[in-house]
C-alpha cells in the first residue's frame, strides 16, 4: 500500500514563516508613506521606491555605476539623485559608452537642476581628462565654477583652455573675468583685450566687456585708457550708445585721470582716397612714420621694426591676440608716450606690436585706442578728428 503524505498525522503542523511578509509590508509602507511625504507625486513615488529597494538589497544605489564614478573621478551620488530617471539614464549611457557627449551633458544638466552644481562641474572636468576634444565640457565646468565663486579653479581651467583654444573669445573672456573677480587687474587685462579682438566689431558686442575693461584700466591707474574702452564701444553705434550713462562714465574717468587737459588735444582733418584708404603721416614718440587710419582696429598697431625705432615701452601683461587681414596672430602689448596725427595728438596711448609687415612702406595702423580719444566724424571725403575739450 502506498502512503500519501497528506495522510500523515504524526508531529506538530509546519510553522508558517512570517518574516518575509513583515519585511515586505514594511518596505511597502515605507514606499507609500515616504514617497507621499517627500515627493507628493507619482514620479517621485517611483523614484523613492527604486531608492528604497536598492537600500533594502544593500546596494546603496551606487554599485551599478561604480565604473562611471571611477571614470569621471566623481564621488558616488546619493541614491536619491542617482536613481532619478534622467540622471540614471545619463549614467547608463556613460556606463555603456564612457565618452558619450550626450550622456555627460545630460548628467551635468540634471545634477545642476538637482542643486549639485559642483558635482556637475566635477563630472565635466573628469570627463575632459579622459576623453578627447573636450574643450566644450571643460569650458562648461569652468563656467559653473565661476558661478560658485571658485575663481582659483576657473583660472586653472581657463589657463588649460587658452593653451588648446587660444583664439576662442569666450574662453579668453571667462579667464579674464576670473582674474577680474580676484581683483588681479594686471592679469585680467590681456584676456579682456584678447576677447574684444577676437569677438570682432564693437558694433556687435555687448557693453559689459568694455565697461569691465574700463574698470580694470581705472584700477590700474590708467583712467584715460578707461575712457578709450568706453568710447570704443560708443563709436560702434553712436546714435544708440552715446547716452547719459556713457557720458557720465567718460566724465568720471576723465576727472580722475585729468585726461581732457593732459592727454588729448588738437583738431585736424584727413582726406579719403578713392579706395577709402586714409594714409597719413604720424609720429609715435616723436618718431615719424606712415600709417593707415583703421576705425576697425581696436588699437594703434605698430610693426616690430618701427616699435624699436620709437622705443616703445612694452608692458608686462603678456601677449595678446589681434585680428589682422591675414587672420589672428599674437602681438605684444605696449604704450606710446605720445601719438601725433597732424594737429591731433594724445599721450599714453595703448598699442600692440606685431612682427609681420603691414605692407610696403606702412609702419602701422591708427586704431581706436587713439581715435576714441576724439570726436570722430567720417564723411565720403574726409575724416575729422576733434579733441573733446576743443572749442
Amino acid at each position: 500500500m502506498q502512503l500519501d503524505k497528506h495522510d500523515r498525522i504524526g508531529g506538530p503542523p509546519p510553522r508558517q514563516r512570517a518574516g518575509g511578509s513583515i519585511i515586505g509590508l514594511a518596505i511597502l509602507a515605507i514606499l507609500i508613506c515616504g514617497g507621499l511625504y517627500y515627493h507628493r507625486d507619482l514620479g517621485g513615488l517611483l523614484n523613492f521606491g527604486r531608492q528604497s529597494v536598492a537600500g533594502a538589497l544593500g546596494s546603496g544605489g551606487n554599485d551599478d555605476f561604480s565604473a562611471v564614478y571611477q571614470h569621471l573621478g566623481l564621488a558616488p551620488l546619493d541614491a536619491s539623485i542617482a536613481y532619478q530617471d534622467k540622471v540614471q539614464s545619463a549614467l547608463l549611457k556613460l556606463r555603456d559608452e564612457p565618452c558619450d557627449r550626450t550622456g555627460i551633458y545630460n548628467l551635468s544638466v540634471e545634477l545642476e537642476n538637482a542643486g549639485k552644481v559642483r558635482a556637475s562641474a566635477e563630472a565635466l572636468e573628469g570627463f575632459a581628462k579622459v576623453c578627447k576634444n573636450t574643450d566644450g565640457e571643460l569650458y562648461r565646468a569652468a563656467d559653473l565654477l565661476f558661478g560658485l565663486g571658485d575663481y582659483d579653479k576657473v583660472v586653472a581651467l581657463g589657463d588649460e583652455l587658452v593653451k588648446t583654444s587660444p583664439y576662442n573669445a569666450q574662453i579668453q573672456y571667462l579667464r579674464g573675468q576670473a582674474s577680474n573677480a580676484k581683483e588681479q587687474w594686471a592679469d585680467a587685462l590681456p584676456f579682456y583685450i584678447n576677447a574684444i579682438e577676437l569677438l570682432g566689431s564693437p558694433k556687435d558686442m555687448n557693453s559689459t566687456v568694455f565697461f569691465q575693461l574700463a574698470n580694470i584700466y581705472d584700477h590700474l591707474g590708467r583712467s584715460c585708457d578707461a575712457i578709450t574702452a568706453i568710447e570704443t564701444w560708443v563709436l560702434g553705434d553712436p546714435a544708440e550708445r552715446d547716452t547719459a550713462q556713457t557720458r557720465k562714465m567718460v566724465g568720471d574717468f576723465s576727472a580722475r585721470g585729468r585726461c581732457d587737459n593732459d592727454t588729448t588735444r588738437g583738431t585736424d582733418r584727413f582726406p579719403r582716397s578713392a579706395n577709402d584708404v586714409i594714409l597719413v603721416k604720424a609720429q609715435v614718440n616723436n618718431t615719424p612714420g606712415t600709417f593707415i587710419v583703421d576705425t576697425g582696429a581696436t588699437f594703434v598697431d605698430l610693426t616690430e621694426d618701427f616699435a624699436h625705432k620709437a622705443r616703445i615701452d612694452m608692458t608686462r601683461t603678456g601677449p595678446v591676440t589681434v585680428q589682422t587681414a591675414n587672420g589672428q596672430m599674437v602681438a605684444a602689448l605696449g604704450t606710446a608716450d605720445s601719438v601725433k596725427l597732424g594737429h591731433a595728438q594724445a599721450s599714453k596711448v595703448t598699442l600692440v606690436v606685431q612682427k609681420p609687415s603691414l605692407g610696403s612702406g606702412v609702419d602701422g595702423l591708427i586704431g581706436m585706442s587713439f581715435l576714441a580719444r576724439f570726436n570722430v566724424t567720417m564723411t565720403d571725403r574726409e575724416l575729422l578728428l576733434k579733441a573733446r575739450n576743443a572749442l
